[in-house]
């Protein structure tokens, strides 16, 4: 095998997640084998010569093992939030003082006044930068630059900072929330982040190999990126973390439809693991899929019966994948009808099987993968592609097989995956959180307008596909304030927005907990209570409730709620 460090970024390696059993080492010890905890490694084995489609219907290749793609989730506040009260309350004074809050998204642009001290100097403790192989990988992660605070100092003291420390952000998202979640105090621009004091990491993750993107048709402009390296930029916070000996807040603002919708992704069992660990807090975004028709919703249909689900496919449209989960017990099996009216009859379901169904009449071609007992989730799954679509309407015949009035549900790429875009006929706004933000042990994080009060129309609505409760809260995500690139100032609208903002909220909390005598090290299931407790909640509506989890973030309520005791 080449060089680790090359073969991370090379396309010509694939990426598996698998999951870590003992004598693993040696079994896959020419496979350049990396952990991501004790429970989860990743390998990598060259590109095959052949067709990777082809590939794909072996059992060399499945769904499981291979990284998802995850999108951006973006494209007054302070006040309304409790933040600013707390922030200048005499007693109180929080503002992120000896708290870390990590962000995994485009970069930051480190020359920006939003992330400096009065005297000009950096904010930032730490950048790891996935793409750039010529400084030092952090601890034991192999590839990548990272540069810390003293590199930062150094590259902003010369004319020309990039040349030292090569880093920015081209996109801007990963800046945006940063400042809103931890950006200095700025008077003359009427500007502040949530936690003013903080100190700020950040991980920017390369993007996606192009054999993915290939796998998933990824026919957009929209950056995409995999779960491996959001993975591994966990790993590099935790580590952080605790060489620091400091509590970090996590903020990611991506998400994808890919998977469950459970909490179960390998992402996700990272969450898992790290809610034993004190210090740690994950604040996810909710998504922004409840008006962009992605989701489908049934109950099973009676085993003579099935239901038609109908997608718009545009033309120009070279293909889309979508996901089919079914609850237990009931077993589904699917059918298709195409445009020009051609049909494929019901195919029978098996433990597990892979094949590509042909059309006379068209050009399509389906690859069908499925399984009664996923691996991951432990649900059946049946993954579709499409390849070459005829444009119109088709329809997906679901099949139940028994009577266990069971239900299912269909999921379509992320917002800005497709180009151009594929949708449900019929689609159901409800349980459009993307993952990993269906995790238990995360904060999930839903989007209001803090101008009127209203929900933002397209933030993802719970609950998760086995009706676990999700989002947790609501936070300001419409027209929020953020720093933006070339030093200007800008305004986001989104739930990655509302993340940010509730990541900065905890890291006033963590320091509050901190100052505590003795002092008080929370794990993320009892800040998730504090910020439950301090919501704000409408007599109007029933909680928890799918749009707005179990109230609006108000931090300050959580003190005022203390005193009445």
């Amino acid at each position: 095998m080449e060089n680790l460090r090359d073969v991370i970024l090379s396309d010509e390696y694939l990426d598996f997640i698998l999951p870590y059993y003992d004598g693993i080492e040696q079994d896959f010890s020419e496979y350049g084998i990396q952990f991501f905890n004790s429970h989860l490694v990743m390998i990598h084995s060259r590109r095959p010569s052949e067709n990777l489609i082809n590939y794909l219907e072996t059992d060399e290749l499945r769904y499981t093992t291979l990284p998802k793609l995850y999108s951006l989730l973006n494209l007054v506040s302070l006040e309304s939030s409790g933040i600013l009260t707390v922030q200048n309350q005499p007693s109180l004074d929080l503002k992120g003082r000896n708290v870390i809050v990590g962000f995994i998204d485009t970069g930051v642009d480190y020359t920006h006044s939003a992330f400096l001290t009065r005297d000009k100097r950096t904010r930032i403790l730490a950048l790891w930068d996935q793409n750039i192989q010529t400084g030092q990988p952090p601890f034991d992660l192999s590839y990548g630059s990272v540069y810390f605070e003293e590199d930062i100092n150094q590259a902003l003291s010369s004319s020309n900072p990039f040349e030292v420390v090569p880093s920015n952000d081209e996109i801007g998202h990963g800046t945006a929330l940063a400042g809103i979640a931890c950006g200095s105090s700025i008077p003359e621009q009427d500007f502040s982040g949530a936690a003013p004091l903080s100190q700020i990491a950040v991980v920017k993750l390369k993007p996606a190999k192009q054999y993915l993107r290939e796998i998933f048709y990824h026919t957009s402009n929209e950056p995409v990126f995999q779960e491996t390296d959001i993975m591994m930029a966990i790993r590099f916070f935790t580590l952080l973390a605790r060489e620091q000996k400091k509590p970090l807040v996590l903020c990611l603002g991506l998400g994808t439809n890919q998977g469950a919708h459970s909490g179960r992704s390998y992402l996700a069992k990272m969450f898992t693991e790290l809610s034993n660990y004190w210090g740690f807090y994950p604040v996810i975004a909710a998504g922004n899929e409840a008006g962009k028709a992605h989701h489908f919703f049934s109950y099973a249909p009676m085993p003579q019966d099935y239901i038609p689900v109908e997608l718009s496919v545009p033309a120009n449209s070279s293909g889309f994948t979508l996901e089919l989960w079914g609850d237990s017990p009931e077993i589904y099996e699917v059918g298709f009808e195409s445009p020009l009216g051609e049909i494929i009859s019901r195919i029978p379901s098996r433990v597990n099987f892979r094949e590509t169904l042909d059309f006379i009449l068209e050009d399509t071609k389906i690859f069908l993968s499925s399984s009664v007992i996923q691996n991951v989730s432990g649900e059946q799954f049946i993954f579709m592609r499409f390849s070459a679509p005829t444009p119109g309407i088709w329809k997906i015949r679901v099949y139940a097989r028994n009577q266990n009035k069971g239900s299912f549900h269909l999921w379509l790429p992320i917002s800005g995956f497709l180009s151009p875009d594929v949708i449900f006929l019929r689609p159901n706004p409800d349980t459009t959180i993307t993952e990993p933000a269906t995790s238990p042990y995360v904060i999930t994080i839903s989007a209001y307008s803090a101008y009127n009060n209203s929900l933002f129309l397209n933030s993802s609505r719970g609950f998760t596909r086995l009706e676990e409760i999700k989002p947790d809260l609501t936070a300001p995500g419409v027209n929020v304030s953020a720093p933006s690139l070339q030093n200007t100032y800008t305004t986001i609208t989104g739930t990655s927005a509302a993340c940010a903002l509730t990541a900065g909220a905890c890291a006033l909390l963590v320091e509050w907990a901190q100052k505590r005598m003795p002092p008080k090290i929370f794990n993320t299931a009892e800040l998730t209570a504090l910020l439950i407790r301090g919501a704000r909640r409408s007599e109007d509506r029933i909680y928890p409730n799918r749009e707005w989890g179990l109230g609006i973030l108000d931090i300050y309520q959580i003190f005022q709620t203390f005193a009445s005791f």
